[in-house]
């Protein structure tokens, strides 16, 4: 397998699995908010 292509998809995998922490973070600290 190529190894640029390698290097793209955990560059990717890496990129999605921090944003998707980032809006957990955020959407659960919105939720718990004290209004």
């Amino acid at each position: 397998m190529n190894l640029s292509i390698i290097l793209c998809l955990t560059r990717k995998k890496e990129y999605l699995k921090q944003h998707l922490t980032h809006r957990f973070t955020l959407t659960y600290y919105e939720q718990n908010l004290p209004k």
